[in-house]
C-alpha cells in the first residue's frame, strides 16, 4: 500500500522555528521586556541560517533523486542568496558568538519603551501585510470566476437522405458544428479555447504556486471489493515478431471481424501487454508500480474494462482488469451486453462480431490532482498509449483491432456503471480475427451533439471540454465519412533531405514492452541517420501499397497531426529544425543552426530534452481535427498523438535507444521555435529521443 506524509503534518515542522520565535517575541513584549535590536538581529540571523540550510538541503536532495541540472538561469537567485548568507555570516559571526558568551548591557527604561513601541508597530505591519496577501491569494484561487458564453457556429445539423438518393457520401453524413466560446471579447472554438486556457507560459507558472496536497493523492488502482475475481494464466513472453513488424500490420483496413473466439491466454497476453505491471520502484513507505504503457507522472488515469462475447473459460459479460495482480473482476454476467454496447456505436456489427472489446475510461482526478486544468490533455495521451499497445499486441496474435471514438457517451458510461462525475469513457477497441470481406452495408448510425452538464467538485475546464462534446445516438442511418489521407504541409523552396529506406524493425515486441522505460540521461554518442530513419518510419510513416497507401490508424480517420524535429546530435545530418514528410519519408529543413538551448528552455528547462539527440514536437492542425466531429475531434487528435508517442517509445526501445515523453512545455515558445502559427497548429505532445545512458 502506498503511504505518503500529508502536507498538514509537514507544514508545522517547517513553520516551527518561525512560530517559536514569534511566540517568544510576543511573550517578551507582553511581559514588558521587549527584545533589543541586537537580539532581533541575532534571532533573524539564526532563522536565516536554519531556513537556508533547509532549502539548500532539499535542493541537493532533489538534484540527487531526480537528476535536476546543477545550474539553470532561475537557480541564480539561490546562488546569489548563498553568497549573501556567507557574507552576512562573515560580518556577524563575532557578534553571534559574543551574544551567547556575554551578558548584554541593560538599556534604561526610556530606551526599552521606545524599542517596545517600534517593535510592536513593525510586528503588526508585517502581520497585516501577510494576512492581506494571503486573503487576496485565497480569494483569487478559490472564488475567481470567468464568465464565458457558449454558442454554436450555426445550429447543429444532421444531413441525411433516404437510401438511394443521389447524394455524395460526405453530404449524407452527420455534420456537427463547433461550439464557440466568447471570453474577454475573443471568440474561439471550444477545443481551441480549452487548449489556449491550458497553455503554460513563464508568467502562468510564476503565478501558480499551488503545491501538491499529498493527503488527497488518488489511488492508481481501481477496486471492486465485492466483485467476483478470475485468475488469468501467464501471458506469453515472446511475440514472434518485431516491434516494426507489428506496427506494419496495424497499417491496414479493418472493416469488421469474423465470429471466431479467442483463448483465455491470448486475452491474458493482450491485457498484460496493454497495461500490466512490468516492474516497481520502492522507497521507504512508498512503492511505484510501473506498467507496460507510459503515463504522465506515473499517475495512470486510464482504466481498462472488457466486454466478453467469446473468450474461452469466461462467461459473456462485463469485466474490469485488475492491473496490480493481473486478474479480472466480473462486474456483470450478461448474455446480451455486447449487443447493448453495439447499439451505442456507429457500426453495430463491428462490436457484435468481435469476441472481446476493450473499453478505456479515464478517472479525471488522477491527473488533475497534479496537472489541474491541463490534465485532460494527459488523460487523452495516456489513453492513446494504451490503445496502440492493445493494437500491436493484437497484431502479434494474428488479430486486428478497430478504434472507435464516436459513441453515445452517457449510455456507454451507464452500461459500464461509471460515476460520470469522476470517470468517463474515452475509447472503445473491439478485437478479433479480421473479416476478409467488408460488410454488406456501409450505412451507419448518426450521432448528434448532446452537451452534458457535470455537477460537484472538479475542474470546470475539464468538465467543459469533455462534457460539452458528448454525443447522443439518433435514429438516422447515414453513409460513412470519406476516407481521409494524411496531408503533408507544403514547404516551398526549403531544403529537402530524403531519408534512407532500409529500416531496422527492432527487437521482439513483448520483451521490448517489458523493458520500456522513460530515459532520463543520454550519452555523447550521436544517433545515426539510419536509426532516425527507422524510428520515424515506424512511428509516423506510411506503408506504400501496390494501389494505395496505408498510414497508421487514426481515431475516426482524422489524421490531423504534424511532426517536427529539433535535431541536436544526429550523425549524417546538420543541426536544425525539420518537418517530417510522411508521404515520401523525407525531412524539410525549416531552420538551420543549434537549437539545443531553445529546446531546453521551451520544455520548462528540462535537461532530458535539452541534452537529447532529437526533440520531437507533435502538433494538431486546427483545419483538420474538427472536420468530422467538430470539437470532439480534439479528443481524437490527442489519442492519435498518444499512439504516436507509444510507437515512438517502443521503436526506440527496440533499437536500444531511449525515449521520454514530455507533456509540460511553454506552448507558444514551442510554436515560435518551429515557426508555426499557434492559432493554426496546437502543440499537443513532445518527446526526447537519443542514445540512452544505462
Amino acid at each position: 500500500m502506498n503511504t505518503f506524509v500529508p502536507r498538514a503534518l509537514i507544514s508545522p515542522f517547517i513553520l516551527c522555528p518561525v512560530a517559536l520565535f514569534i511566540i517568544y517575541f510576543i511573550c517578551r513584549l507582553l511581559l514588558g521586556q521587549p527584545l533589543k535590536k541586537r537580539s532581533l538581529n541575532i534571532g533573524f540571523s539564526l532563522l536565516l541560517l536554519v531556513y537556508f540550510l533547509g532549502t539548500a538541503g532539499f535542493g541537493i536532495f532533489w538534484v540527487a533523486q531526480h537528476e535536476l541540472p546543477v545550474f539553470d538561469l532561475h537557480y541564480l537567485f539561490g546562488y546569489i542568496t548563498l553568497a549573501l548568507v556567507v557574507i552576512h555570516l562573515a560580518f556577524n559571526w563575532k557578534s553571534l558568538i559574543a551574544f551567547f558568551t556575554r551578558h548584554p548591557v541593560r538599556q534604561n527604561s526610556a530606551q526599552e519603551k521606545t524599542a517596545s513601541k517600534y517593535q510592536a508597530k513593525v510586528f503588526f505591519i508585517v502581520i497585516g501585510l501577510i494576512f492581506y496577501g494571503s486573503l487576496i491569494f485565497f480569494i483569487g484561487r478559490n472564488y475567481g470566476t470567468k464568465n464565458i458564453h457558449i454558442t454554436m457556429a450555426k445550429q447543429p445539423n444532421i444531413v441525411s437522405q433516404p437510401a438511394g438518393t443521389a447524394q455524395s457520401a460526405q453530404a449524407r453524413a452527420v455534420t456537427v458544428q463547433h461550439q464557440m466560446i466568447k471570453d474577454t471579447g475573443r471568440e474561439l472554438k471550444l477545443a481551441e479555447y480549452y487548449h489556449e486556457q491550458t497553455k503554460h507560459s513563464r508568467m502562468s507558472l510564476m503565478l501558480n504556486s499551488r503545491g501538491l496536497d499529498w493527503s488527497t493523492q488518488p489511488a492508481v488502482f481501481k477496486q471492486y471489493p465485492d466483485a467476483e475475481v478470475f485468475d488469468l494464466p501467464e501471458p506469453r513472453k515472446l511475440a514472434g515478431m518485431s516491434v516494426g513488424q507489428s506496427i506494419e500490420l496495424s497499417r491496414r483496413m479493418v472493416h469488421g471481424f469474423a465470429n471466431d473466439g479467442i483463448s483465455i491466454q491470448e486475452l491474458s497476453t493482450l491485457l498484460y501487454m496493454t497495461n500490466g505491471v512490468t516492474g516497481s520502484l520502492s522507497y521507504p513507505g512508498l512503492t511505484y508500480y510501473l506498467r507496460a504503457a507510459p503515463s504522465a507522472g506515473a499517475l495512470y488515469p486510464t482504466v481498462t474494462y472488457i466486454i466478453v462475447k467469446n473468450v474461452e473459460g469466461l462467461t459473456t459479460g462485463l469485466y474490469h482488469y485488475r492491473v496490480k495482480d493481473h486478474k479480472l473482476h466480473r462486474l456483470k454476467a450478461n448474455e446480451t451486453i455486447y449487443k447493448d454496447l453495439a447499439k451505442l456505436v456507429p457500426q453495430s456489427d463491428v462490436i457484435e462480431s468481435a469476441p472481446v472489446t476493450f473499453v478505456f475510461t479515464t478517472i479525471f482526478f488522477r491527473t488533475s490532482w497534479k496537472y489541474e486544468q491541463r490534465s485532460y490533455r494527459y488523460s487523452c495521451l495516456d489513453a492513446g498509449h494504451l490503445a496502440v499497445q492493445t493494437m500491436l499486441a493484437a497484431n502479434s496474435l494474428n488479430y486486428g483491432a478497430k478504434l472507435i471514438g464516436r459513441f453515445d457517451d452517457a449510455k456507454v458510461n451507464s452500461l459500464l456503471g461509471l460515476n460520470e462525475q469522476k470517470e468517463g469513457t474515452l475509447l472503445i477497441v473491439p478485437i478479433g480475427k479480421i473479416a476478409e470481406a467488408p460488410p454488406s452495408s456501409t450505412e451507419r448510425a448518426a450521432f448528434t451533439l448532446q452537451p452534458h452538464q457535470f455537477e460537484g467538485k472538479g475542474d470546470k475546464l475539464i468538465k467543459l471540454i469533455h462534457g460539452a462534446t458528448f454525443f447522443s445516438k439518433t435514429n438516422e442511418m447515414v453513409q460513412p465519412f470519406p476516407k481521409y489521407q494524411p496531408i503533408d504541409k507544403p514547404y516551398v523552396n526549403f531544403p529537402i533531405i530524403h531519408l534512407p529506406k532500409q529500416f531496422n524493425a527492432g527487437d521482439d515486441l513483448y520483451p521490448t514492452i517489458l523493458r520500456r522505460r522513460s530515459a532520463r540521461r543520454w550519452t555523447q554518442t550521436p544517433m545515426t541517420l539510419e536509426e532516425l530513419s527507422s524510428v520515424l518510419y515506424y512511428t509516423f510513416g506510411i506503408r506504400q501499397g501496390a494501389e494505395s497507401t496505408f498510414p497508421d490508424p487514426s481515431v475516426e480517420n482524422h489524421h490531423a497531426l504534424h511532426l517536427y524535429l529539433i535535431i541536436n546530435n544526429v550523425k549524417g545530418i546538420e543541426r536544425g529544425i525539420y518537418y517530417y514528410r510522411r508521404n515520401d519519408h523525407a525531412l524539410t529543413q525549416i531552420r538551420k543552426g543549434d537549437y539545443q538551448s531553445t529546446s531546453y528552455a521551451m520544455s520548462l528547462f528540462q535537461e532530458v530534452v535539452g541534452s537529447s539527440d532529437v526533440a520531437i514536437v507533435m502538433t494538431i492542425d486546427s483545419k483538420l481535427y474538427g472536420r468530422l466531429d467538430a470539437d470532439r475531434g480534439y479528443r481524437y487528435a490527442a489519442f492519435d498523438a498518444g499512439m504516436l508517442g507509444g510507437r515512438l517509445y517502443l521503436q526506440t526501445t527496440g533499437l536500444d535507444l531511449g525515449c521520454c515523453g514530455i507533456g509540460a512545455f511553454f506552448d507558444n515558445e514551442v510554436s515560435q521555435a518551429i515557426k508555426v502559427d499557434p492559432d493554426k497548429e496546437l502543440i499537443i505532445y513532445m518527446a526526447a529521443i537519443g542514445t540512452k545512458k544505462e
